[in-house]
């Protein structure tokens, strides 16, 4: 059985154990969103790393090309 922690909506405790828990789902799945996006970010943050890598290394191949010629 959960008993209401007094002046807070987000938590109860829980009589058997005497536990405190968190019932804010709303806020649980605006972490999950946020977390979603920052993991989303983290990830084009990389591709674009790696994409301009990719273009250093295009231009210095293509600069020896032309070197050569």
């Amino acid at each position: 059985m959960y008993v209401k922690v007094q002046d807070r909506r987000d938590v109860v405790r829980d009589s058997t154990t005497k536990a405190v828990l968190n019932i804010d789902n709303d806020g649980l799945a605006a972490y999950k969103a946020r977390r979603q996006r920052e993991q989303t970010m983290d990830n084009i943050i990389i591709e674009v790393q790696e994409l301009k890598s990719d273009i250093s290394d295009i231009k210095q191949l293509l600069s020896k090309y032309l070197e050569n010629k």
